[in-house]
């Protein structure tokens, strides 16, 4: 193959992964807020009893965990590397910070994967058994499931506080880019990545407490701006520094 071909190629590819990576960006996104309404939310989060009940009578409860697996999954694993790859070849600066954006968003899908199975399968069994045991055995089955909640306590704030750093880091890369606005990257970095972590922090700290969903919504609103006009501009994404 000529150097030609593959140069054209080369640049096909990335155009592909370009826009594939602002769909999945944008789609992953939107089915992630329609599940998060899906998901059972009526009772105080940090109420174990109220929220067992209604976890137990959930008979959606693991496809929608499963779905959820699916959209992050879109966000950071396609969609993070298509924004790495837009990086990567650019000056030293930006692609030390892509590639360290790129290895923690491998590292937040794997935890992310875990607290999942945790929680759409373990404590879903949990629960379960805590409602259907008889009454004279129902604080056993209480206390499993109380431990596996505050597993998921850990597991999420971790969840989070990786979330908010392959953010940060490749926010920072897009800041020193020439192929993204810098104000883009430093909206980033602050609504995507440091109030993320703030979330992760609060949450192994105080639980899924009423704090914790305040900075998460404040958080959300953020991210979803960075979110929407990182897509924008990856979509646009020229191939020519590459």
């Amino acid at each position: 193959m000529s150097t030609t071909n593959y140069q054209l190629n080369h640049q096909v590819s990335a155009r592909i992964w370009f826009k594939f990576g602002a769909l999945s960006l944008v789609i992953g996104t939107i089915l992630f807020i329609m599940l998060s309404f899906v998901h059972p939310h009526q009772a105080d989060p940090n109420n174990n009893a109220a929220v067992f009940a209604e976890y137990a009578a959930d008979t959606d409860w693991i496809a929608t965990h499963v779905e959820q697996f699916f959209a992050n999954f879109l966000i950071v694993g396609i969609a993070a590397f298509a924004i790495y790859q837009s990086l990567v070849e650019e000056n030293e600066i930006t692609a030390n910070w892509a590639r360290l954006g790129m290895i923690t968003a491998i590292v937040c899908l794997a935890v992310f994967a875990v607290d999942q199975a945790l929680d759409a399968i373990a404590l879903k069994r949990a629960v379960d058994a805590w409602a259907a045991a008889p009454a004279d055995t129902k604080a056993v089955y209480f206390g499993t499931a109380e431990s596996i909640r505050w597993l998921e306590y850990g597991l999420n704030g971790m969840y989070n506080v990786l979330q908010g750093l392959f953010v940060l880091f490749l926010s920072l890369g897009m800041a020193f880019s020439s192929a993204y606005p810098k104000w883009l990257g430093w909206t980033g970095v602050i609504a995507g990545g440091i109030s993320r972590i703030i979330v992760g922090i609060a949450t192994m700290s105080t639980g899924f407490s009423t704090l914790v969903g305040l900075v998460n919504w404040i958080a959300f609103l953020g991210g979803t701006i960075w979110v929407f006009a990182a897509a924008y501009f990856l979509w646009k994404m020229p191939v020519k520094h590459i």
